[in-house]
């Protein structure tokens, strides 16, 4: 079987980073504006700027879900492949691709893929025959039923 899984709050607890640096490059404490982070359509030049100077440095920073490892350590163990899907690297960030890839490594998490720049996870699914994916958008999973 070949199993997808996304990155940003499914292998990682990013959510919680980027809002605790979205305060404090924004100054604020407004939470409707700072969750509107998480749902813009198109990055206006004030986030760009905001992503710029921190996605690396949150990348870095990301604590995994709990056993996040050890499961994808098992499924590889029971013959499964592993790909990660992601949409980083849609915006153009320096350093992401490195840096995620260099995550992977400091945290020894052994995946046979990762799909970067995924603007279609869908898509990307079904180019990847994966049979099962594993993220945290409910809109995601909705569309690969």
């Amino acid at each position: 079987m070949t199993i997808g899984v996304d990155i940003d709050d499914t292998i990682t607890n990013s959510h919680e980073l980027i809002i605790k640096y979205a305060k404090e490059y924004f100054c604020t404490d407004d939470m409707v504006f700072i969750n509107n982070i998480f749902h813009v359509a198109k990055i206006d030049n004030e986030l760009f700027s905001f992503y710029d100077k921190y996605i690396v440095k949150m990348i870095n920073e990301y604590t995994l879900k709990d056993n996040i490892k050890e499961v994808i350590e098992r499924l590889s163990e029971k013959g499964h492949k592993v790909i990660i899907i992601t949409a980083r690297c849609y915006t153009p960030f320096d350093g992401v691709i490195e840096a995620t890839k260099n995550y992977f490594k400091k945290h020894k998490i052994n995946v046979d893929k990762i799909v970067f720049r995924a603007k279609s996870k869908v898509k990307a699914c079904k180019e990847n025959k994966v049979d099962l994916m594993i993220d945290d958008s409910i809109e995601i999973v909705k569309k690969l039923k």
